[in-house]
């Protein structure tokens, strides 16, 4: 059985338009995807990645297997926090929701928050007290909290300063030392050259 994330003779659509045609590409395990071109284009392949978009043609498979949601750990540029919680409890409902109860993982909570540049005495805060920056950086530690199969990325650091930013990528770079697949849609250059795949979109 293929290890990693397949696209197999993927065909993807926006606005009726192909912004993906043929693609066949086999991605291993700690390997990072740089995709390039319009937003909008960009966000349709991670959508057929994550699975909230079924591609026009082919198929996107995780070892051989429709991907599952729950092993993709996500940011989108909207962030798609949930209002009512503090930033710690966003992070812990994905948690939560990916199985995850032991004792030990708050303290990962903590660990990601603190390693992303998140003072303490915003971890309590509900979304409406937390700038677009920080908000940005909650939903980057949701999406890596659980150790997920594939990060799907959409330009994560567009609202951060240098430091926090290094500190995202640092923060991705280590998931993908752990195995976790990193698909980006970034125009950040040193990612894109670091990245293992580009792929570059024409819609």
């Amino acid at each position: 059985m293929a290890e990693g994330l397949q696209f197999e003779s993927v065909r993807i659509l926006r606005d009726e338009t192909a912004v993906v045609t043929d693609l066949d590409l086999s991605i291993a395990p700690g390997s990072t995807v740089a995709i390039i071109g319009a937003s909008s284009a960009c966000r349709a392949v991670l959508e057929a990645v994550v699975g909230t978009r079924a591609p026009a043609g082919g198929r996107v498979l995780l070892d051989g297997s429709p991907v599952d949601p729950a092993t993709v750990g996500v940011v989108t540029q909207r962030h798609e926090l949930i209002g009512s919680l503090s930033a710690a409890e966003n992070v812990a409902v994905r948690m939560l929701a990916r199985g995850n109860r032991r004792p030990s993982d708050w303290s990962e909570i903590e660990r990601l928050l603190t390693a992303l540049r998140l003072p303490e005495s915003s971890w309590h805060n509900l979304l409406e007290q937390l700038s677009g920056g920080q908000q940005q950086r909650v939903a980057v530690a949701r999406a890596l909290i659980g150790t997920p199969a594939i990060l799907c990325l959409d330009d994560p650091t567009s609202e951060l300063d240098p430091v926090s930013s290094t500190a995202v990528w640092d923060q991705v770079s280590a998931a993908t030392r752990r195995g976790a697949i990193a698909v980006v849609a970034t125009t950040d250059e040193q990612v894109i050259c670091a990245a293992d795949h580009l792929i570059e979109l024409t819609g």
